[in-house]
């Protein structure tokens, strides 16, 4: 079966969704561009050397929809890759007026209640959300996700996720909404939300209770380029969180560290390479086997694909959603795991407002915009 996808957005990211549609090809189709700035479609299918058949290109989504109903566009997923405070509108009005499944880049909004609003529709409309959360999707963590699962690792003592994803100004400088509190966000919301999203994910626990500080202390810019908290599980553990984009661009470091009664894990991202470190109560090293197991999973699936979703963790995303939209099944990071993502980091936020005291959750409200004026703009240096 073969399914037709819309990428709304033709910014950087966009290019991982055109190589996701080459790699399942021709499971998944690219039927339309979407932009306001039509030219920068061409300029995305030219820098991701697209070689496939050529999209239809739209200034907005209104087009697409219009075409749409009228059998001129015929899509069925829509990927919307677009600044965090645009999504929740243009989720909405996929589901609501395209009956659309959604590919939704992180975050899925700025709002807990459009968040909440986004995963109802989609639950009332029998509509697949898949986010992009593409920790999730990388080699070993579903292995240690079912150990901490089962109890063979024991109970969860304490947990660390460690993002120092540096970034200089010029990046904030590229895009007016790049750090601002009405469309993006900080290190938190940004740079931090996967790695806490996976960590939640592998835990497997409710988080009960959030403290968080932040600080501006590099950046011209309106929130935060550092962020420490400490959120408290449902079983006693205990999971500390960094992040910062003070740290050097070139030195890119995202990593997660659990300590089980039985055994330990390091694992993520350093400099673009994978790291992984496994040991047992005792402090002798298990890494090989979750290397082994890998390998055998390349020689089972076929190795050039396997290869493919591990290099591009769109393309494992994507082959997930296809699945649960045939299946009737749900996607691994489905739309409850994006409400709790945004859940988790406006907790953070909320926490920050209020001087650093604990916030208890569920929250029954919350939104990035509480956090408007929350540091005294700075000057041009």
């Amino acid at each position: 079966m073969t399914h037709n996808l819309a990428v709304i957005g033709c910014g950087r990211v966009a290019r991982r969704h055109l190589r996701a549609v080459r790699h399942l090809a021709p499971r998944l189709r690219l039927g339309a561009l979407v932009d306001a700035r039509p030219a920068r479609a061409a300029e995305l299918l030219q820098e991701a050397s697209w070689r496939g058949p050529a999209p239809s290109v739209y200034a907005s989504l209104d087009e697409l929809l219009e075409a749409r109903a009228r059998g001129e566009a015929a899509v069925d997923i829509a990927a919307i890759t677009t600044p965090s405070g645009s999504h929740f509108p243009l989720a909405r009005r996929c589901l609501a007026d395209g009956r659309l499944h959604l590919l939704l880049e992180k975050p899925m909004t700025l709002d807990l209640a459009e968040a909440r609003e986004l995963a109802a529709l989609a639950g009332r409309l029998d509509l697949r959300i898949a986010m992009g959360h593409i920790y999730r999707y990388f080699p070993f963590v579903d292995r240690i996700r079912r150990e901490i699962a089962s109890g063979e690792a024991g109970p969860i003592r304490n947990a660390q996720v460690l993002v120092r994803w540096g970034h200089d100004q010029a990046y904030y400088d590229a895009a007016a909404w790049r750090g601002s509190w009405a469309a993006d966000g900080g290190v938190l919301m940004n740079q931090t939300i996967h790695a806490l999203d996976l960590m939640c994910w592998l835990l497997g626990e409710r988080v009960l209770r959030a403290s968080c500080q932040i600080r501006r202390l590099s950046h011209r810019m309106e929130a935060e380029d550092l962020g420490l908290a400490l959120l408290e599980l449902e079983g006693g553990g205990l999971l500390h969180v960094e992040g910062t984009t003070n740290s050097s661009p070139k030195q890119h470091l995202a990593s997660f560290y659990i300590l089980c009664e039985k055994r330990s894990y390091t694992a993520g991202i350093d400099r673009g390479r994978p790291l992984l470190e496994v040991r047992d109560h005792e402090g002798r090293g298990l890494t090989r086997r979750y290397y082994a197991a890998f390998l055998r999973q390349l020689l089972d699936d076929g190795p050039r694909f396997t290869l493919r979703r591990t290099l591009n963790p769109h393309s494992a995303i994507y082959d997930d959603l296809l699945d649960a939209i045939e299946s009737g099944s749900q996607p691994r990071a489905d739309a409850a795991a994006g409400v709790a993502s945004v859940e988790h980091i406006l907790a953070l936020y909320r926490s920050a407002l209020g001087g650093g005291c604990p916030v208890e959750l569920p929250l029954e409200d919350a939104s990035l915009a509480e956090m408007a004026g929350f540091f005294p703009p700075r000057e041009c240096e």
